[in-house]
């Protein structure tokens, strides 16, 4: 095809994987972006109907189901033509589509084409791409870059980052020092119990440290949590759920505009959301739970005013479930509050 390309800015991970229009083993156009919603397991191999290569492809071609009940689709390329694809698809019974780069453009956008002087040399007399594989998210953008692909665990691996691609993913927000541990921990437990993938987001990069005083015997436990993400850089389209987790730092650290930001992106996204202990103040004054009915702690006895400037209405309930959002009282209730939010989300 004469423009195989349709933008020349280079794959990495995290960003929108470039386009791009190859012939196919059937012989017709297949556009990337054209399978947009959709998982794309891009696999660069060097040739069709070799040892590695076969074995490589039947691996994949067994495990096919496992990849279509993830909404996973397979593409193979290298620089064979159509009628050579065509043929190695049909002596092994291949199930997914094979695409031909003669030009070499879209190995080179991804990173397979050789460049190494020894690398070089030796396509110079056989003309071969690079062995790698490209895993790209259902929103476009590149999720994992795999090289130096060894044939043999190639697909058990492609399945593993896979799966945990299409797990739902909870962030749960606490203050970088002084968040509470219970309520962290316990909350953590029941989302990881049900299947989910919890990421950490906090005010600072690093070791986020949870406040003193607590005297249950899980608070050491998860008295420290490794910060994935930093608010300022959280999109709220990454997560199936934002949650914040209270303690003596949440007000802290938590109450201020990149917070709101946050969770009024979330909210706008129609997320799950929600608070507890402390932390469903911050919600209120974000305006985030105007007409919702919530909870949360109010040991000071100040909670019902706060809610009532927000036009929230403060229920004296451990867990409280409104819509799409989440709210409890505190390290008691947070074990119902994980399970609260995997109701939710299951709805």
């Amino acid at each position: 095809m004469s423009n195989p390309t349709h933008a020349m800015t280079k794959a990495t991970v995290g960003a929108l994987a470039p386009d791009f229009t190859l012939i196919d083993d059937t012989g017709a156009a297949w556009q990337l972006s054209k399978h947009r919603n959709q998982i794309v397991i891009l696999y660069f191999y060097p040739s069709d109907d070799t040892p590695g290569c076969t074995k490589q492809a039947c691996s994949l071609r067994d495990n096919f189901q496992a990849f279509q009940k993830l909404g996973a689709l397979v593409a193979g390329i290298n620089y064979d033509s159509q009628a050579s694809h065509k043929k190695f698809k049909a002596k092994y019974n291949l199930p997914f589509t094979l695409l031909s780069d003669p030009d070499k453009k879209v190995a080179k956008l991804y990173g397979a084409k050789r460049t190494s002087f020894l690398s070089w040399l030796v396509s110079w007399f056989i003309s071969l791409p690079e062995r790698k594989t490209i895993i790209i998210g259902k929103n476009g953008t590149v999720a994992d870059i795999m090289n130096d692909v060894d044939v043999t665990t190639h697909t058990g691996t492609v399945l593993d980052k896979v799966r945990k691609l299409t797990m739902k993913k909870i962030l749960l927000v606490v203050a970088h020092e002084g968040y509470q541990p219970v309520e962290y921990g316990h909350t953590r437990e029941a989302l990881e119990a049900a299947g989910y993938q919890v990421n950490v987001a906090s005010d600072k990069e690093g070791t986020a440290t949870a406040g003193t005083g607590s005297t249950h015997p899980h608070a050491q436990m998860y008295a420290q949590a490794t910060v994935d993400v930093t608010i300022n850089h959280v999109n709220a389209h990454d997560y199936d759920g934002i949650f914040l987790i209270g303690g003596k730092g949440a007000l802290e650290h938590l109450d201020n505009e990149a917070t709101y930001k946050m969770m009024s992106a979330a909210a706008q996204s129609c997320k799950a959301f929600g608070a507890i202990c402390i932390a469903p103040r911050i919600l209120a004054h974000a305006d985030l739970l105007a007409g919702a009915k919530a909870t949360g702690w109010d040991d000071d006895e100040k909670l019902a005013g706060i809610f009532a400037e927000h036009d929230v209405e403060y229920r004296n309930e451990s867990v409280v479930s409104h819509g799409n959002i989440v709210t409890a009282q505190g390290p008691a209730a947070a074990a119902a509050f994980g399970e609260a939010i995997v109701a939710i989300l299951k709805k």
